[in-house]
């Protein structure tokens, strides 16, 4: 009995005295025990300390700090502790709502760069200053891929910035604060090291490009973002870390909690040479561990969450032979990450990737809703070159552009922005008696018989449970039909179109854009040049198909998103497949 005694004191001893981990709430000190909450005494066991404060150095509590592996939270002096093992080399802080920090250039100073050397004490302390407001626009930037060719830097100046300079000088005139957040893919690590262009324009040259947004900017790393001279993920971000911070992070604006992930896994077996296949799609063990200590801090569940990634979280939809939008995941386990955030009532993903857009719910979690955003570069800028023919189109057809949030308090509007166009520039329309393309019409310098096998090659590409594209554009078409392109097209939006006031069946189905198919794979035909992917337009399923009774009556397009707002075209009819269209 004495031996059980002894055994069950010891035992107590213990549980009392083993250490407290990081992931848990810290203790409460009272603050009338210290006169200067500046004063951060060392702790053992603790190796990164420092305090977060406002401007008058008022201590703010529960603000939550992390070393992208152990997440913890300011108690109430504003005090925080870290036994970190200093892995990725810095400490952050998920900016709190009503508080926002000083910026270095346009970027938030929200996290401090450690030593690697886990003996070592330091201290970092982090000033808020505050912030009310909880009306604010969001601009959403994905793949710029500026690499100094393709006059990619002089086109980002004066068709991107100057749109997008614009739309910012608007919603600031109304008193809303802009904020830019891209989605990855910045730089171009394919031409890090290139000879064949002029001066290979590594992070560090786009960085200088992105500055020039001129607002306050959150980045998002891709896999073009990546060193190509390292070969394990890790090391391939070192660049990244050093020129822009962490590769993951959480912050708060207003009502909402954004989390910027990083969905890429680099794994290169040639280094100092990139292959496309060189990376995977998945959250690392590690940073879903962060995620869900960075998740349990967020204790209101119908707080919006959003999620900033590079790669789609899932796979880019297609309609199956009944016409139902059918998709999975791009994530290897998208699944869990789900399953993280099944709790919330609402999840938007913002992705880019794909140089085209597309929305949808998630079809198992329907609280997750994935935007996938439309490229600043359209198809990597060729459209803009000088022997192409100018315009700025992405690979589903849409113009290249950015996706607008305007969040007000716990709720948001969005539209897609294309580069160049009003807000109310949604769609494109095709009449399809006009639109054979023809090596006559559109590459004199190539043939028929080589338009056909491009286009049959792409009608080919078969999609789920073998449903092709319907559009044939080398064949000619008398049915007098239209088909419409919606750029941003959302299952919350409706399609109506009418003929003298007669209401027409719209039915959507998967399609190539024809414009793009005229302006960059015409292009290359026409100069014989060779047809990569790269010049291919992407099967895309917004867009629409109707019958109209004759090839020259008037269609009336009404179109309406999730927002009510209404886009309207009146066609004319014949209208013309050309590189100048609308």
């Amino acid at each position: 009995m004495k031996k059980l005694l002894m055994a069950s004191l010891c035992m107590l001893m213990f549980v009392c005295c083993e250490p407290k981990p990081d992931n848990e709430e810290p203790k409460k000190d009272e603050p009338s025990k210290l006169e200067n909450i500046m004063d951060v005494p060392v702790k053992e066991g603790k190796n990164i300390r420092g305090v977060v404060y406002v401007d008058d150095k008022t201590p703010v509590e529960g603000v939550v700090v992390s070393d992208g592996v152990m997440v913890t939270r300011t108690d109430v002096n504003g005090h925080y502790y870290l036994n970190s093992q200093k892995t990725n080399g810095y400490v952050f802080i998920s900016i709190p709502s009503g508080y926002k920090v000083a910026n270095n250039k346009i970027y938030p100073k929200f996290f401090e760069y450690t030593s690697n050397d886990i003996s070592k004490q330091e201290r970092f302390d982090f000033k808020l200053t505050p912030a009310e407001k909880k009306d604010y626009v969001v601009l959403t930037l994905a793949d710029m891929h500026l690499a100094g060719r393709n006059q990619d830097t002089e086109h980002y100046q004066n068709w991107f910035l100057k749109d997008m300079k614009e739309l910012a000088a608007k919603y600031k005139a109304q008193g809303k604060d802009v904020y830019c957040m891209t989605l990855g893919d910045q730089s171009w690590n394919t031409y890090y090291f290139a000879t064949d262009i002029p001066a290979p324009f590594t992070l560090t040259n786009t960085m200088s490009y992105i500055d020039m947004l001129g607002e306050t900017t959150f980045n998002t790393m891709g896999n073009h973002d990546n060193d190509p001279n390292e070969a394990a993920d890790f090391l391939a971000e070192a660049l990244w870390r050093r020129e822009c911070g962490p590769t993951y992070y959480s912050f708060n604006l207003g009502d909402v909690h954004y989390v910027v992930l990083d969905n890429i896994v680099y794994k290169n077996a040639t280094p100092g040479k990139v292959n496309d296949d060189c990376y995977s799609y998945y959250i690392t063990d590690t940073q879903l561990a962060w995620l869900r200590a960075d998740l349990m801090n967020v204790k209101d569940k119908s707080t919006p969450i959003y999620v900033l990634a590079h790669c789609p979280m899932h796979a880019k939809p297609k309609l199956d032979e009944n016409g139902n939008m059918v998709y999975g995941y791009k994530w290897t386990n998208g699944l869990a990450v789900a399953n993280i955030l099944k709790d919330f009532k609402e999840v938007n993903v913002f992705t880019g990737h794909s140089h085209v857009n597309w929305s949808a719910a998630n079809q198992a979690n329907s609280n997750i809703r994935e935007f996938n955003v439309g490229s600043v570069c359209a198809t990597w800028w060729w459209g803009g070159k000088n022997e192409y023919p100018g315009n700025h189109i992405c690979r589903d057809g849409s113009v290249g552009g950015y996706r607008v949030l305007e969040v007000s308090g716990k709720d948001m509007k969005t539209y897609y922005k294309s580069i160049g166009y009003d807000e109310n520039y949604q769609f494109r329309t095709y009449d399809c008696n006009e639109s054979q393309i023809t090596a006559a019409k559109y590459c004199p310098n190539s043939n028929n018989t080589r338009i056909k096998t491009e286009i049959d090659l792409l009608l080919n590409a078969t999609g789920i449970n073998g449903t092709c594209a319907k559009s044939n554009w080398y064949a000619a078409n008398t049915n007098n039909e239209v088909l419409i392109n919606v750029f941003a097209y959302d299952p919350r939006w409706k399609v109506e179109v009418t003929e003298n006031g007669k209401q027409l069946d719209v039915k959507r189905e998967n399609a190539y854009d024809p414009l793009h198919i005229i302006s960059l794979m015409c292009y290359r035909l026409k100069n014989n040049g060779s047809i990569s992917t790269t010049f291919q337009p992407g099967m895309s399923t917004h867009f629409f198909r109707v019958t109209a009774s004759s090839p020259t009556s008037t269609l009336e397009i009404k179109v309406t998103d999730q927002d009510g707002r209404v886009y309207k075209e009146t066609m004319t009819r014949p209208k013309a497949l050309t590189t100048t269209m609308r």
